[in-house]
């Protein structure tokens, strides 16, 4: 696989993780009875912050240094 692939990857598996996370709060806010709800949106954050810092990673190896510029 290219890293070109892998980014691209890595960039809509973060998004959709952190669509469908959102929509978990949402629900978990409206029916707070359900008591897996909290677990499954920990957990998309936490798959999504990893997505994430695997593609700061990528395109750390890509470019040869670490992307800070667009960070503040």
């Amino acid at each position: 696989m290219d890293l070109i692939t892998l980014q691209n990857q890595l960039d809509n598996s973060a998004f959709f993780v952190l669509l469908v996370t959102m929509l978990l709060y949402w629900v978990g806010a409206a029916f707070p009875a359900l008591p897996y709800l909290s677990a499954l949106s920990t957990a998309g954050m936490a798959i999504a912050n990893l997505s994430m810092a695997a593609l700061l990673g990528a395109r750390w190896l890509e470019a040869g240094y670490f992307p800070l510029s667009n960070l503040y």
